[in-house]
């Protein structure tokens, strides 16, 4: 299975991106779908994208290929699944080999995860899809990725709170998310750590910037795993992919 993670193997998330051929996987996929996981998306299949130049990746079996330009890629779905517990890269590659997906990937930005399914952002070689394809567990797909895009708002609005109003204590934090409704309150429930850390990066920068230097650093390795590089369009995340 070829590792395209964002990051270090290590690092444990409870959403998760998978691709499949459909000559490949099992033929109860989409059942054993609903008995392990909370939720997915399964894509329209993808068989119009294209190589846009000449390329190589590692295949599945470790054997390099090679790819022209203009070269038809393999038909394949995209698969979004989220866990009710935190999985580490080598968790869901055991249960995702076992139903006969091809790769795996950690989920940085649900929202662009979301909107990849469709290709909904462009990209090189690939071709757009029909979001009335796209399969879901519970939701209905342009909401999902309307409420997905509110989240992200939601986690902008609290960093920017707790930056502007210089917030060192996680407590008074709570106490703004209690003011401020439900919306918060669950964010930071789900990502208290993530949040704990960016009040004591606050805190430790009035004590001096030899101790800050360290604490921004937890605050934004957190940030990186709870965010991703927001930077960085979805587009752009999902180019270098030879899928």
């Amino acid at each position: 299975m070829g590792k395209y993670e964002n990051g270090a193997s290590s690092r444990r998330n409870t959403a998760w991106q998978l691709v499949g051929y459909p000559e490949s996987l099992e033929l109860f996929w989409k059942d054993l779908l609903d008995r392990d996981s909370n939720d997915w998306y399964i894509s329209p299949l993808h068989d119009k994208d294209i190589f846009e130049k000449d390329e190589s990746h590692k295949g599945p079996d470790g054997v390099i290929v090679e790819h022209k330009a203009g070269e038809k890629k393999k038909a394949h779905y995209h698969v979004l699944v989220k866990f009710d517990s935190l999985k580490s890269w080598e968790q869901v590659k055991e249960w995702a080999e076992k139903l006969g997906f091809a790769t795996i990937q950690s989920v940085m930005s649900w929202s662009g995860a979301l909107r990849y399914l469709c290709h909904l952002d462009g990209g090189k070689g690939k071709a757009t899809y029909n979001v009335k394809d796209v399969e879901c567990l519970n939701d209905d797909y342009l909401t999902a990725i309307n409420k997905a895009s509110d989240k992200e708002v939601i986690t902008k609005d609290i960093i920017t709170f707790i930056k502007s109003e210089n917030i060192g204590e996680f407590s008074a934090l709570i106490s703004k998310a209690l003011e401020v409704g439900s919306d918060w309150l669950s964010e930071i429930r789900h990502y208290a750590y993530f949040y704990k850390s960016l009040c004591q990066s606050v805190q430790f920068r009035s004590r001096g910037a030899s101790v800050d230097k360290i604490a921004r650093a937890v605050a934004l390795g957190c940030a990186v795993e709870r965010l991703g590089n927001q930077d960085v369009s979805v587009r752009d995340e999902y180019d270098s992919l030879p899928f």
